[in-house]
């Protein structure tokens, strides 16, 4: 038995699969070993991952189950693992060769949830940095809330795992699960090294236009309502502020009709209202640039309109 199983949820990725299986395969460390789960695929992509079980069977296993989504991928891999450790990675990412070799160095008997940096790929070739979170964020366990909610760029001790699952059906199935898993950590460890590399297609749900794109309201009270938190309100501002105003309209900005962008943002400011009536007097006390500041003053004046052809692209 591997101490860390690897859960690769496969659904339709057949032009970037085998770029994902083959950073596995050069990892400079070995005590791992690579769950496949086939999510009903439409694509090659089954072949592809046959093909690697059949040729790393040491490495591999593929598993084909009726198309649930990210969440109920997940989940399934998650029953399907008996290791220590377990990791989450998408199929249409990659990772660094010293990856799990680094992270899993820094493991001791303490030490529930390991994270490290990502690096974000697009398609035009930039790349950028996304910190795992600020070491100040390990001080409290309010604060654990905070750190980068990506479930792709961690290991995790599996028990964590044996009373939470992903929400099936959801948008944000990370910012609704991680927090609460980190919550439960006794230790969590962070290296500033951007190992997993994150590509952001324009063809994923973040990218489209789609109202359940405000399930990341729903996501950030689940995390209440799992954790039965009661004294949050600061943090849950925060996130509020950070995933619903500020992230929620950067996705918003990419649509291409300015009609659109303009209805949505609407809606937006109606759902982050009802929650955070006093969003933007925390939006303008908080970090962000002068233009996102203006963006905000023209949401809190309903100048919509104005906004969305002002802030696009």
């Amino acid at each position: 038995m591997a101490k860390l199983d690897i859960i690769v949820p496969i659904y339709n990725v057949e032009k970037y699969l085998r770029k994902c299986l083959d950073s596995l395969i050069n990892q400079d460390y070995s005590d791992f070993f690579v769950r496949l789960i086939n999510d009903g695929t439409k694509d090659s992509s089954l072949e592809i991952a046959q093909e690697y079980e059949s040729k790393y069977p040491h490495l591999f296993k593929c598993y084909t189950k009726i198309n649930g989504g990210l969440s109920d991928a997940r989940n399934y891999g998650i029953d399907q693992s008996n290791s220590e450790f377990i990791a989450f990675i998408d199929s249409d990412d990659y990772l660094d060769l010293h990856m799990f070799s680094e992270m899993m160095s820094l493991i001791d008997d303490k030490t529930d949830i390991v994270c490290c940096d990502l690096m974000y790929v697009y398609d035009n070739g930039e790349m950028k940095v996304a910190s795992a979170g600020d070491e100040s964020l390990l001080n409290d366990k309010l604060s654990t809330l905070k750190l980068n909610n990506s479930a792709c760029n961690k290991i995790f001790r599996r028990s964590l795992f044996n009373s939470i699952r992903f929400i099936k059906g959801k948008w944000y199935e990370d910012l609704a699960t991680i927090p609460c898993v980190m919550f439960q950590a006794r230790e969590i460890k962070l290296l500033h090294k951007p190992f997993y590399y994150y590509y952001q297609r324009e063809g994923s749900i973040a990218h489209i236009k789609n109202e359940k794109m405000f399930d990341i309201y729903w996501a950030i009270q689940h995390i209440e309502d799992c954790i039965h938190l009661t004294d949050w309100i600061d943090v849950k501002n925060e996130l509020l502020i950070e995933h619903g105003l500020f992230l929620t309209s950067l996705r918003i900005k990419k649509m291409e009709s300015v009609q659109d962008r303009e209805d949505f943002y609407r809606l937006n400011i109606n759902h982050l209202s009802e929650l955070c009536p006093n969003w933007y007097f925390l939006s303008v006390k908080s970090a962000y640039s002068i233009k996102s500041k203006i963006i905000f003053t023209l949401f809190k004046l309903n100048l919509f309109g104005l906004a969305a052809q002002l802030f696009k692209g």
